[in-house]
């Protein structure tokens, strides 16, 4: 099966993966209880399904194999054991990912206290569950408890892992981010522009981490109301997605819009329909003008350069609409 996803052939992937299954499960119902033998390969093999269903976007349908997974685990190892703990890591990112957030706080809590318990409070696993449970919490609304979370963990990645380690940036980010939304814009515009100068050193100009530290950046230049800085930051951004994320072009053509938008309320019509036309452009060629990014590109610019006299361009771009 993951020979077969490996090549892409994504249809015969999912018959050699469901009939491995759907074998594994008759077995063990026939074999009755223990944990080896067929009964330990249901959870393997329904946890391999799931994983190919996530790379389809096929969430719904994922959610029962890995619940499955987790159960098989847990009844043949213990609930300590890492195979149970990454399956309820897995299935608590999947609730995350689905905005299920309620039903994924619990399984974060249970495995972030046995990860404590039995590898310590500063193992990199234990930091990654604190992490995703600032995400948990900031996602519903906690946002002091979110920032609570984001600085103990930045703060012991930084003493386990040396301050330039690609998860201290990641923590710097998440910090930074939700300092933005308390509105302690200061503090966010502080932290998130330390956060991308370690970037910049340590994964480089054109790494995609890097092109969204300078997007959180930004964000926050325009809350305290330096869109100048801001569009400065989004050209960045956009230039380096060129450069290093090359099968992400609708972050750069977000950038190029945003862009394009700040320009135009600091009155610079003439960039900002240069911005906009680049983002039009790059959105019809590479995600199709039905895509949401390039008609917002294009109907706003449609709107500046009829601001600016130019009627003819502006009809050619109002009838791809």
């Amino acid at each position: 099966g993951f020979v077969a996803m490996a090549q892409g052939q994504e249809a015969e992937a999912e018959r050699l993966m469901t009939e491995s299954l759907e074998r594994a499960r008759a077995l063990a119902e026939a074999d009755g209880e223990g944990s080896s033998g067929p009964r330990g390969l249901v959870p393997l093999f329904a946890s391999n399904l799931s994983r190919l269903f996530l790379a389809q976007g096929r969430l719904e349908e994922a959610v029962p194999l890995m619940r499955e997974a987790l159960a098989g685990f847990e009844r043949s190892h213990g609930m300590n054991h890492p195979s149970a703990l990454t399956a309820m890591s897995n299935l608590a990112a999947l609730y995350n990912r689905m905005g299920r957030f309620d039903e994924a706080e619990p399984l974060l809590l249970r495995v972030l206290e046995t990860q404590r318990e039995v590898l310590g409070a500063d193992h990199a696993d234990t930091l990654t569950t604190l992490n995703n449970y600032g995400y948990n919490q900031k996602a519903q609304g906690r946002l002091e408890e979110a920032r609570e979370i984001y600085v103990d963990a930045l703060e012991r990645r930084v003493a386990t892992l040396g301050p330039e380690h690609p998860h201290v940036l990641s923590s710097l980010s998440n910090v930074g981010t939700v300092q933005r939304e308390l509105r302690d814009l200061d503090a966010s515009a502080r932290t998130l522009t330390e956060s991308l100068e370690r970037h910049l050193v340590v994964l480089g100009p054109d790494h995609r981490d890097t092109q969204y530290s300078r997007l959180d950046l930004a964000t926050t230049r325009a809350a305290q109301g330096d869109l100048a800085g801001a569009t400065d930051l989004l050209e960045a951004a956009a230039r380096g997605a060129r450069a290093g994320m090359p099968g992400d072009p609708a972050f750069a053509v977000g950038c190029l819009m945003r862009r394009g938008q700040y320009l135009r309320q600091l009155d610079r019509d003439g960039e900002a329909a240069d911005s906009l036309l680049q983002a039009a452009e790059m959105g019809a060629e590479e995600l199709g003008t039905e895509h949401r990014l390039t008609r917002a590109s294009i109907t706003t610019l449609v709107t500046v350069l009829r601001e600016l006299g130019d009627e003819e361009t502006a009809a050619e771009w109002e009838a791809r609409l």
